[in-house]
């Protein structure tokens, strides 16, 4: 097993040197880069938790709207 193998938060990959996120834009999705694995899994949670907030005000205005 190599040494230098470490466990990555839910989201996270490393690659290129970097830890990469996959986080929800408008226009789909982006590939972002960070040196730090922390700073990569809160930026992809806030950015999942923005997301669920956008789908219930689209569900909401779905409901108001009929």
């Amino acid at each position: 097993m190599d040494v230098n193998m470490k466990v990555l938060p839910e989201g996270v990959s490393f690659s290129q040197g970097l830890y990469a996120v996959k986080i929800p834009t408008f226009s789909g999705s982006e590939i972002k880069y960070y040196k730090d694995p922390l700073t990569a899994f809160t930026t992809k949670r806030r950015a999942d938790r923005k997301e669920a907030i956008r789908k219930d005000k689209r569900l909401a205005m779905k409901m108001i709207n009929g």
